[in-house]
């Protein structure tokens, strides 16, 4: 199952790619050029200039950003509460990673403390 996070923007309005980690700190690398591939059980995100590994069991999030420091919208360690897109409540769970083991794939309204997102688990 993975997590995606829909919006109505384009990448090309944003200049760098955020990865999200388990312990809650962020990782950015300029989207320029940017190619991602899997090797050995890690993300390898490259861009011509540098370059990010990260071992997929410790990426929680990624998502486009406006620059290099930026704040992961959804932190990992974050209480939310779920309800599916008829509005019936899914759950409230510790962790958006609590939500994500507990209900089937679908497209999901998530409200934490910080905003509400819509997701996509697949």
């Amino acid at each position: 199952m993975s997590l995606g996070i829909t919006t109505g923007l384009f990448a090309s309005d944003y200049s760098h790619m955020a990865f999200g980690l388990a312990d809650g700190s962020t990782e950015t690398i300029k989207a320029e050029n940017l190619l991602m591939t899997f090797q050995d059980g890690s993300l390898v995100a490259a861009n011509g200039t540098e370059t990010l590994q990260i071992p997929v069991s410790n990426l929680a999030i990624m998502y486009f950003s406006t620059g290099s420091s930026s704040v992961n919208l959804l932190p990992v360690d974050m209480a939310v509460e779920v309800f599916d897109m008829n509005g019936t409540r899914m759950g409230e769970f510790k962790s958006v990673m609590d939500a994500r083991n507990s209900i089937p794939a679908g497209v999901y309204v998530v409200k934490a403390q910080n905003g509400t997102f819509k997701i996509n688990l697949k």
